[in-house]
């Protein structure tokens, strides 16, 4: 029984990790995009969609959509380019420790379960201003990822001591 549920920890761990590649490719790319095409233009782009795009055949706003408008126009030039910044780095430190996870470097799991520790206390202090919900939803799926890193951790130490 407990050999089983170890498999299963093991494939829900590669699973988790692939997921983890994915989505740092994703920040990447989004903070890339952000930093290059600007928060000017952006800003531009929503006014745009709020005149043009997003209104139903009655021209009415969906309240969805007013809110993601509304919250696009706070933002000021440093607050986009702070987040271009952050979602390159936390993107790319992902994808990095991912390929190291999958290459089953010993060390680069503790690394690992240091950074996405690093990120999660960075993510919690920033929801004590923010009050961003995804913030918390980012930092408990990290910390579940955390333990099945710790879980393979473990299995790898396991199986390098007995010369497998």
């Amino acid at each position: 029984m407990l050999k089983i549920i170890r498999t299963i920890l093991h494939d829900v761990f590669e699973v988790a990790v692939s997921l983890k590649a994915l989505y740092g490719a994703i920040e990447t790319l989004g903070g890339v995009i952000l930093f290059v095409v600007g928060p000017v233009a952006l800003q531009k782009y929503s006014i745009w969609l709020m005149q043009y795009g997003l209104k139903d055949d009655y021209g009415v706003v969906n309240p969805f959509e007013d809110f993601i408008f509304n919250r696009l126009q706070q933002f000021s030039t440093g607050t986009w380019y702070f987040i271009s910044f952050y979602l390159v780095l936390h993107g790319v430190v992902n994808i990095v420790l991912v390929a190291l996870l999958w290459r089953k470097k010993l060390w680069a799991y503790p690394a690992a379960m240091g950074f996405f520790g690093a990120f999660i206390f960075y993510q919690m202090g920033r929801f004590s201003f923010t009050h961003a919900w995804g913030l918390v939803l980012a930092s408990v799926i990290d910390l579940v990822i955390i333990g099945l890193i710790w879980e393979e951790y473990e299995r790898i130490k396991k199986l390098s001591r007995c010369g497998v």
